[in-house]
């Protein structure tokens, strides 16, 4: 599943490093510490593309912002009860 995935990002370049590693929770069969970086690094990197993509579409179509309406106040509620 993670080459699958790496895959779907492009990744093709990245070697995974399956193995036995050691992590917080004990050793366990995980990708490696050097991918996991890798990982990360790019997917924050990825992260903060599309965040200036949506910035960058936000403004081009950015319309006036509209002023929020009067709240109407309510009627006197004195001889309900």
């Amino acid at each position: 599943m993670d080459h699958a995935v790496a895959a779907a990002y492009g990744w093709t370049d990245l070697d995974l490093g399956h193995g036995f590693h050691e992590t917080k929770q004990g050793i366990r069969y995980t990708i490696s510490e050097a991918a996991r970086r890798t990982v990360l690094d790019r997917l924050l990197a990825l992260n903060h593309e599309r965040h200036a993509q949506e910035e960058a579409a936000a403004g081009a179509s950015s319309k006036p912002a509209r002023k929020p309406k009067a709240r109407k106040h309510a009627p006197d509620q004195k001889d309900l009860f």
